[in-house]
């Protein structure tokens, strides 16, 4: 795929080139090795044969071949007649089953080799399969009969199923299928892969785009399943957008004077401009106009706008836009938990449990939170208790010793930070659920204080985030 990518848009490389060239035959070599009798391959050396890792291994092949590599027809050929053997079949006894008759279909599919048959009854029972396995089914269709009306169906059936936020679109599985190697990231790829190929002026496409882009762990994804098909999906989506040969001026204006201009081109694909206005550019009262309009030349601009404000702390409500942060101060001398009444003043030397609440209505990848600490006090412990309500647990922790302890040491944070004015938390995945946080602090200092809201924000996408109330705390002597 990585050689397929190289080819396709036209990048030069040449070091990356010659360790592919290097490798490719190797992994070739080890794949013709491990082909059973039958024509088919098994997880393991000497394993009888899979359908679903033959299938794999039939697709590798064919992707292989169409990145340019010369492979052994022989070999193909009898995976190509396995998995025709296995199509026969005809399983839908599970969800499991379904989707691995249109992964067999789809690769066949690849090669020319299904049967309108075949496609008609895992057609019949597509009430069975996972989003993913519908895409599957749709390219299948499409490689079999581009007119087919029931790719149509299809596709409504996945435009229906997508889910969104404020990082862009994606679809969640009812039932992750693990026998089939799946997840949500995996299905939002492979249906990208079909809506590229079957409807590419889709509205839905540049924030699917965009928000495979922003799930990322590093430079890839969380799996090597997840990582093969976003790199197939993404190269499928620059060469059709034609990206990589950016050549178009930009501009943009702010209630019709302009503010930026410049041109993009190759040369220029890594690099990002910020503009920065202040609340004096806007106008009171009425609407505000902000304009980003690219010129002819082909590529795809993309933008992000968002709007900071600091009210005065005493009036700053709770704001919810993705992740909902709330913080609450109770006496640390109080033992009743969640019971203890929240206090908004102290005495010098008291002691002061903050409480962070934390809710992410959905997953959420690289997540900064800072509370700001209330002038006139200092940490004692940011880490005196953790814990977490996430829906992410299952079982019974009285009963089951590996729960209870997992469940004890697992931490929703990556890192905390103890810095002069605030605690730092940094989250490199947090899951959906709802999560808590406390610490202690003790009053040093008598005043009344305005405290900063507590924030949570994702640090690839700033619209996406949340905040507190501000409020006033005092403290007497």
């Amino acid at each position: 795929m990585t050689a397929r990518a190289l080819r396709q848009l036209g990048i030069p490389n040449t070091d990356l080139e010659q360790n592919l060239t290097n490798l490719v035959p190797v992994g070739l070599s080890k794949l013709y090795s491990r082909q059973n009798a039958a024509g088919g391959w098994g997880w393991w050396d000497n394993d009888e044969s899979n359908a679903r890792i033959s299938a794999y291994v039939v697709f590798g092949l064919l992707k292989t071949k169409e990145a340019g590599f010369a492979i052994d027809e022989s070999v193909l050929l009898r995976g190509l007649n396995y998995l025709e053997q296995t199509a026969k079949q005809n399983s839908f006894d599970t969800f499991a089953d379904a989707n691995q008759q249109a992964w067999v279909a789809f690769v066949l599919a690849e090669s020319g080799h299904l049967d309108s048959e075949t496609l008609t009854k895992i057609y019949n029972q597509r009430e069975k399969l996972s989003l993913y396995a519908r895409a599957y089914l749709a390219m299948a269709l499409q490689k079999t009969n581009p007119a087919d009306e029931r790719i149509k169906t299809l596709l409504s059936d996945l435009q229906i199923a997508v889910s969104a936020n404020s990082m862009g679109n994606y679809w969640e599985e009812k039932q992750l299928d693990w026998w089939n190697m799946n997840t949500d990231t995996r299905s939002t790829a492979i249906i990208l892969t079909a809506l590229i190929r079957l409807d590419p002026e889709n509205a839905l496409n540049p924030n699917i785009v965009r928000w495979l882009m922003a799930i990322r762990k590093a430079k890839v994804w969380e799996t090597t399943q997840e990582t093969a098909w976003s790199l197939m999906a993404l190269t499928d989506w620059m060469s059709y957008t034609k990206e990589l040969q950016a050549d178009y001026p930009y501009a943009v204006w702010l209630n019709q004077k302009p503010q930026l201009s410049g041109r993009m081109d190759q040369s220029k694909l890594t690099q990002s401009t910020e503009l920065h206005l202040s609340l004096s550019k806007l106008l009171r009262d009425v609407s505000n106009q902000l304009t980003i309009n690219r010129g002819e030349g082909p590529g795809r601009l993309y933008y992000t706008a968002y709007l900071q404000t600091s009210p005065p702390i005493e009036e700053i409500k709770p704001l919810d836009h993705g992740v909902i942060v709330q913080r609450r101060y109770t006496l640390a001398s109080c033992s009743a938990g969640p019971k203890c009444p929240e206090i908004n003043k102290a005495k010098i030397g008291d002691e002061i449990r903050v409480e962070l609440a934390l809710t992410a209505p959905k997953p959420l990848p690289y997540l900064l939170i800072e509370d700001p600490l209330p002038a006139g006090t200092e940490a004692i412990d940011p880490s005196l208790a953790t814990n977490s309500a996430t829906n992410q647990f299952s079982g019974d922790s009285s009963t089951n010793y590996y729960w209870r302890y997992w469940w004890y040491w697992w931490r929703w944070y990556d890192r905390s930070e103890l810095r002069d004015n605030k605690i730092v938390l940094f989250s490199n995945y947090l899951w959906k659920g709802s999560f808590t946080y406390t610490y202690t602090i003790r009053a040093t200092q008598p005043g009344e204080f305005r405290v900063i809201p507590p924030t949570a924000q994702a640090l690839y996408f700033p619209e996406i985030m949340g905040h507190g109330a501000g409020q006033i705390f005092t403290i007497t002597r």
